[in-house]
């Protein structure tokens, strides 16, 4: 038999794509909807008994992913109106450990990841620059 025209290609490694990690390494799809994360852990596409969903956050919440404690797997968080709340213990739930911070404010938006390099995601915000005539952004 004839090999294959293209082989499927394996799945993106942590960090390359949006989304969690699994402790194998590999990016887990993931939807937030009103404060519910709904993770597609066994990676088959859609949702099954072997997912999990989670309640972290609430509606309006602008859901972020990284790795906050640089363990090489990404940890959920929301951003809510300048107020960040980050499950750093990968525990998927809010307690003591975690770490909930302010940083930006209702009309910023949320920015996760490594800009110093040291193996651990960072917080930023940034805000859009408003329109101006024809189209064009103020600097």
């Amino acid at each position: 038999p004839r090999p294959p025209a293209s082989l499927p290609r394996p799945p993106p490694p942590c960090g390359a794509s949006p989304g969690p990690c699994s402790s194998n390494g590999v990016a887990t799809i993931g939807v937030f909807r009103d404060g519910t994360w709904y993770l597609d852990v066994d990676g088959n596409g859609r949702w099954s008994e072997h997912d999990v969903k989670v309640n972290f956050g609430r509606a309006g919440d602008v859901p972020v992913v990284g790795d906050f404690n640089g363990d090489g797997i990404d940890n959920l968080g929301v951003y809510r109106n300048g107020t960040w709340h980050l499950d750093t213990d990968g525990n998927l739930r809010l307690d003591a450990h975690d770490k909930v911070f302010e940083l930006g404010g209702p009309h910023h938006r949320p920015v996760v990841g490594d800009f110093n390099g040291d193996g651990i995601d960072q917080a930023a915000v940034y805000e859009a620059a408003p329109v101006v005539d024809e189209g064009m952004t103020a600097p």
